[in-house]
This record gives structure tokens, sequence and C-alpha cells, in this order.
């Protein structure tokens, strides 16, 4: 009985350096999720960011740009067209 405790003792002591590393390890990958985690968050608020401001100049270039060549050519085959009628008169 004595030896199977001393035996038990011996494998506990001999794993302990093991298991010390094993957890520094895992502190290492633990902090190094954590700082992807952050970093992530931070580039997520960014894209977020950059969407934004793509959305915001999507519509200024719609309102700005493409609304006034569409009305432009409106009024451009208007005026051709009664510009033809009237000669035609």
């Amino acid at each position: 009985m004595a030896s199977d405790i001393s035996f038990i003792i011996q494998a506990v002591d001999k794993f302990s350096p093991i298991a010390k590393k094993i957890n520094a390890a895992m502190n290492k990958v633990t902090q190094a999720t954590k700082r992807s985690t952050v970093a992530f968050k931070k580039m997520s608020k960014a894209m977020d960011k950059v969407g934004k401001t793509a959305g915001r100049v999507g519509r200024e270039m719609r309102n700005k740009l493409t609304l006034p060549i569409v009305a432009g050519v409106g009024v451009n085959l208007k005026v051709c067209g009664d510009f033809e009628a009237g000669i035609t008169k």
C-alpha cells in the first residue's frame, strides 16, 4: 500500500513541471486570443465606418451626378423632339 502511494506521489511529482508548462502555454494562448478579439473588434468598427462612408458616397454620386445627367438627357430629348416637330410642320 505504501509503495502504491509512493508511486502515485512520484508520478504526480514528475507531471507537475509538465502541467506548469502546459498551464503557461494555455495562458499565452488565452492572452493571444484576447488580443486578437480586441483587434478584430477594432477592425470590425473600421469596416463598418468604411461601409457607411461608401454608402454615403454612393448616395451623393447618385444625387449629384447620375440624376442630373439623366435629367439633362431627358431635357435634350425633349428639345430635339420639339425641334424636329417644328421643322416637319
